[in-house]
């Protein structure tokens, strides 16, 4: 949403999956999660040459912002935040140096330097250089039209190597019909496996979903009782289901390598390939927190994978501290916006702009609605 500085309006907009349309609006980007992975929207908002506002606390953001130089990290809390605000609000000239700042430093992110790391990686762990060869994304849950970060990620990198010449299958378990909100090659082959063989959503499947209800009258979300974990019997039912069907399409597509963005998909496809193929575990959150939350069955399978591919520098410590070895660093793509914001451009009003979901836990945006207010 948009918050316009001396100008009193806020405007909330439905999702996008033009993310650069709705940066060049803005003249300032402000950030105020929690945690993140890596912070895509924030990096792409830096890359067009917006100066950029976050806390220091937040994971990532803590490492693409570097304070006084392209923007500003700010201490917990909403104070700070109004402050920062308030101060680039109030000088156009720290606006356009930390811009200049911004767009030069994302640079590294720049696509060919982060998809060549990611193709040597490949080879390596399919053990010969042939272009020939197959590959499958491995996602679950939400795809089929959801404007999340993981997902335009997923569908980049899958139009990606289709392009350098690998044959690529993108497989989900979604229960809504339909496509990616984001742009997916024709070439890619995508695999629903919610759609392929005996119906998913079926009596068991409500009879699972009943039984959660009921469960939920005695338990918190987390399925505690009395300080004891019950199993969820509908996530139950999704993970056998998970495992059976792609078991079938792993033996159809006979992947030489199955690129999996979580923990639990490396658990998923690691029982569905019968351990014979190799795997790499994407961890697309704050290290920590998936550390933190990982299942043992989950974190056996993670030490199986071949290598950890994590965003953030930061993360490569806490991943090998927790006792897994093949840890690699390569960030997201940053998209490097060649037609960035003239923030020389007088103006009648200027915008602070965020994107992202709007919610308290994560992405905070009621935050920067109080910093706005605050601020002007």
């Amino acid at each position: 949403y948009f918050l316009k500085s001396h100008f009193i309006s806020i405007f909330l907009s439905l999702k996008t999956k033009h993310v650069p349309d709705v940066l060049r609006q803005g003249d300032i980007f402000a950030f105020p999660s929690a945690y993140e992975g890596f912070g895509l929207s924030l990096a792409e908002a830096m890359s067009m040459g917006l100066p950029a506002v976050g806390y220091k606390s937040c994971s990532a953001v803590n490492e693409l912002i570097v304070d006084g130089k392209n923007g500003f990290l700010c201490e917990e809390g909403m104070d700070d935040f109004a402050n920062k605000l308030a101060r680039l609000m109030s000088d156009k000239q720290l606006r356009i140096k930390m811009g200049k700042s911004a767009h030069e430093m994302m640079k590294e992110y720049a696509p060919d330097k982060i998809w060549d790391q990611w193709e040597m990686l490949m080879r390596k762990v399919i053990g010969d250089y042939c272009r020939e060869k197959n590959y499958a994304d491995r996602y679950e849950v939400k795809v089929v039209n959801y404007a999340g970060g993981i997902e335009r990620v997923m569908c980049n990198f899958a139009n990606e190597f289709v392009k350098r010449g690998y044959d690529v299958s993108f497989v989900c378990l979604d229960t809504e019909e339909g496509k990616p909100l984001y742009f997916l090659d024709n070439s890619v082959k995508f695999i629903n496996l919610a759609f392929l063989g005996e119906e998913y959503i079926n009596i068991k499947y409500y009879l699972k979903k009943l039984g959660k209800e009921l469960l939920r009258i005695f338990c918190d979300n987390k399925m505690m009782f009395l300080g004891r974990k019950l199993t969820d019997p509908k996530k139950e039912y999704f993970i056998s289901e998970f495992i059976k069907r792609l078991k079938i399409q792993i033996e159809s597509i006979e992947p030489d390598v199955i690129i999996c963005v979580s923990a639990d998909s490396t658990y998923f496809a690691y029982e569905a390939s019968n351990k014979k193929i190799p795997i790499i575990t994407m961890c697309h959150i704050d290290s920590k927190r998936m550390i933190d939350n990982m299942e043992e069955a989950h974190r056996e399978a993670l030490l199986r994978s071949k290598y950890i591919q994590v965003l953030m520098p930061s993360y490569m410590a806490v991943v090998k501290k927790a006792g897994f070895k093949n840890v690699v660093c390569i960030p997201n793509v940053v998209e490097q916006m060649n037609n960035k914001i003239n923030l020389y451009k007088e103006k009648d009003s200027y915008n602070i702009i965020t994107v992202g979901r709007v919610e308290r836990e994560q992405k905070r945006t009621h935050l920067l609605v109080e910093a706005f207010i605050k601020a002007r």
